[in-house]
């Protein structure tokens, strides 16, 4: 068994990995069945109707979750003492 070799995600990038046995006629890849549907012969990208990203593309946790000492400056603590809501147990 096989993994599908379709790069899919725009925010970060990976293969669609999904367990496949079928091959593209065009490309020899292995591909799923969203991306090589039962009655085509080509997969998606072959056929032209979709545009992979352009490769893994490496996001640091940094990038996508780094705030700005603005930002950052909302979730300190009020005094340094814990906020409290009536809903904490």
């Amino acid at each position: 068994m096989q993994r599908c070799g379709m790069l899919i995600g725009r925010v970060i990038s990976h293969p669609c990995g999904t367990k496949t046995r079928k091959k593209c006629a065009s490309c020899d890849r292995f591909m799923c069945d969203v991306h090589l549907p039962p009655e085509a012969q080509a997969c998606l990208q072959c056929a032209g109707t979709y545009i992979p990203v352009d490769g893994i593309r490496q996001v640091s946790m940094d990038d996508m979750f780094g705030l700005r000492p603005d930002e950052a400056a909302a979730y300190e603590r009020v005094g340094g003492q814990p906020i409290v809501s009536p809903f904490d147990s």
